[in-house]
């Protein structure tokens, strides 16, 4: 039901703005018409045909449309931290993984060898040590002895002395062993950890972009593995002329659309801004941030950039076609209260949808001629066209809204550029 709503209205919209064609065509036609039956030798006209519109303040924005291509913000290169043979391969191109997963699997047939073998040295230190500990007791024991029958005079200090010389070699004998007991031990963790660097994990969640490694493959540490790269958000890349890059900073609003997704529009911000032009194209590479919910948006992708570079809220406008050029001066025809036409020289400003801004030259109501303005000359008489169920005047009714032009790629620039 929502649909067939949607469709109507659309329908509705598109009938409406045909029939404005075709009205302002004919109104164009009849213009031409009497001029060209005065120009034939008929009856001269002593006015001119005209249609009016009242300048009025209006919301206008300029904007660029460009093509850009969609890449990954963060892509991290997955490597193996030791060198050895690929074993396995747990994922393939495309693939979304998360933060941590195991992606792929290393040789680790002589780790574990080498580990059985610590261990297996470990469990000998390790009894070597108790022995020690227990033979060191034992002397200590009878170096307590000797020092009792010592007091006694019951041996000599010579039979003391050499308990107590075996007493602390005993004891240098375990120390030493402890040592190599720790050394064994911290071995025997590196080995553990080497093993575990044997399995490798994706460092991020994102999807899989490339996979060069294939199984059996002999690595050194440093290789490429793999490559994943986050997709929310994306990273829009696009080339912006030199006449348009001082309209473009960091943070400007972009809206991103593709035909792959006609209905769906992405907007992010622009981010970053290459330090030099490109020295073939005069073009300045700039790059925008898009939120990309769903990771629709893949890498590679290409699409229409529309950057918003200028807007106002209430600037004064006119009909893009009402400004003429006489002499090398860029002004309007206003009519005034004597149904004259005078030429009004302006200052214009950003230009959108068909909508020109005048900056200086006009004041809000003035009734600019958007018909027939081709033909006048300064302070002819002119007589106004029906407009619908007005006459043109002052009733702040107007024809062609702002956003009501033909869309189009190319971009919206302010008048007068004609770079």
């Amino acid at each position: 039901m929502v649909k067939k709503v949607i469709w109507i209205v659309l329908a509705v919209i598109l009938v409406g703005a045909v029939g404005f064609k075709v009205y302002q065509k004919v109104q164009q036609r009849a213009v031409l018409e009497q001029e060209a039956q005065a120009l034939k030798g008929g009856p001269k006209l002593s006015t001119a045909m005209v249609k009016v519109l009242a300048a009025s303040p209006q919301p206008i924005k300029e904007t660029l449309q460009l093509t850009g291509e969609i890449e990954a913000d963060s892509e991290i290169t997955v490597q193996p931290e030791i060198s050895g043979r690929v074993l396995s391969i747990l994922v393939d191109e495309g693939q979304l993984v998360k933060a941590k997963q195991l992606v792929a699997v290393m040789d680790d047939e002589t780790i574990r060898l080498q580990i059985q073998q610590s261990e297996a040295s470990l469990a000998g230190i390790k009894a070597n040590v108790r022995q020690g500990e227990l033979n060191a007791a034992r002397i200590r024991t009878e170096k307590e002895r000797c020092e009792e029958l010592l007091k006694q005079k019951y041996i000599s200090q010579q039979d003391f002395d050499n308990v107590e010389n075996s007493y602390l070699a005993a004891q240098s004998s375990v120390e030493a062993q402890k040592a190599q007991l720790a050394s064994a031990t911290k071995n025997l963790e590196l080995l553990r950890v080497q093993l575990g660097k044997t399995r490798v994990y994706s460092p991020i969640t994102g999807y899989v972009l490339t996979v060069p490694a294939t199984l059996g493959l002999n690595l050194t540490s440093g290789s490429t593995l793999m490559t994943v790269a986050a997709l929310d958000p994306v990273k829009l890349v696009f080339n912006v002329d030199q006449r348009d890059t001082a309209k473009i900073t960091k943070g400007v609003p972009v809206k991103f659309k593709c035909d792959l997704y006609p209905d769906l529009e992405f907007n992010g911000a622009v981010r970053e801004v290459a330090p030099s032009y490109d020295a073939k194209t005069r073009t300045l590479s700039l790059a925008a941030i898009l939120r990309n919910p769903g990771n629709k948006l893949l890498p590679g992708l290409f699409g229409s950039a529309e950057i918003m570079v200028g807007g106002k809220t209430d600037a004064l406008v006119v009909p893009a076609e009402a400004v003429v050029n006489r002499d090398g001066q860029s002004g309007v025809f206003v009519v005034n209260q004597k149904q004259e036409a005078r030429f009004q020289p302006v200052a214009t400003g950003l230009q959108s949808d068909g909508q020109m801004e005048i900056t200086t030259g006009l004041q809000a109501g003035d009734l600019v001629v958007i018909l027939g303005q081709n033909r006048l000359r300064d302070g002819q008489t002119v007589q106004l066209l029906k407009n619908g169920k007005g006459d043109g005047k002052r009733s702040g009714k107007r024809g062609r809204k702002p956003g009501e032009g033909k869309p189009g790629m190319r971009s919206n620039r302010k008048a007068g550029d004609q770079s």
